[in-house]
């Protein structure tokens, strides 16, 4: 790895608010996942412990840390992803990580990290009708119907979305001298929040010195080919 070419796309939000949607529309087919045996720090516990873990890799130049189904939130602990996000760089330059568990901890692990990589924080925030709507239409899928939530998802529903926002005004907070975009999406449907995420990326990439490129001209330009947007 060098320390000029590396990107992470860092997407805070609460659960069912389209996070781990909008990863696949940008990443788009041909995924690859690969799992390896990661030893990490259990904080909680203060002992070590190991975790089975998965990334996956797209022709586009993408790497999603987590797996296809459920992105980085198929990683328990975050000693595990900052150790997968690394293990990403190795494959390819750009990174995604969508976790519902993002921290002030993890922002500042990318702030200080030695690479220095290009960084987007993309911030999906729709009102709370639609994410409990969209909560209700999740659950209705796996057979759960209900006219209204229970109390107690409710209550963990406000709490992720406090949550993200503390994490998203953390960021912008600690970030004044990297490279680094911020992007909030309150609507719109998934193609058109990865089509705001690639005009980002674009327009970071055509700011960065030649050497410090996250991915190339055409591999962005087909981050939202025809394949791509037929799958959304």
């Amino acid at each position: 790895m060098t320390a000029t070419n590396k990107t992470i796309v860092m997407t805070i939000g609460a659960g069912a608010v389209g996070k781990s949607t909008l990863t696949r529309v940008l990443c788009g087919l041909g995924g690859e996942e690969h799992t390896t045996t990661l030893t990490c720090y259990e904080h909680k516990a203060d002992t070590k412990v190991t975790e089975r873990v998965t990334y996956t890799l797209f022709p586009n130049g993408l790497t999603i840390a987590g797996n296809l189904r459920n992105g980085s939130d198929s990683v328990s602990h975050m000693d595990a992803l900052r150790q997968l996000v690394n293990l990403c760089w190795e494959r390819h330059d750009t990174v995604i990580v969508d976790t519902v568990r993002s921290t002030h901890q993890f922002v500042d692990w990318i702030r200080e990290h030695p690479l220095r990589p290009l960084i987007l924080f993309v911030y999906l925030s729709p009102s709370l009708d639609e994410n409990l709507a969209r909560l209700r239409s999740r659950r209705a899928a796996r057979g759960v119907i209900e006219a209204q939530l229970p109390a107690k998802t409710f209550w963990h529903v406000l709490s992720f979305r406090a949550r993200a926002r503390s994490v998203w005004m953390h960021a912008q907070n600690q970030y004044w001298s990297r490279p680094v975009r911020f992007l909030k999406i309150t609507e719109g449907t998934p193609t058109e929040a990865a089509k705001r995420v690639v005009a980002v990326l674009q327009e970071m990439q055509s700011h960065a010195p030649h050497d410090a490129v996250p991915t190339s001209q055409g591999q962005l330009s087909k981050m939202l080919g025809d394949d791509q947007a037929s799958a959304a």
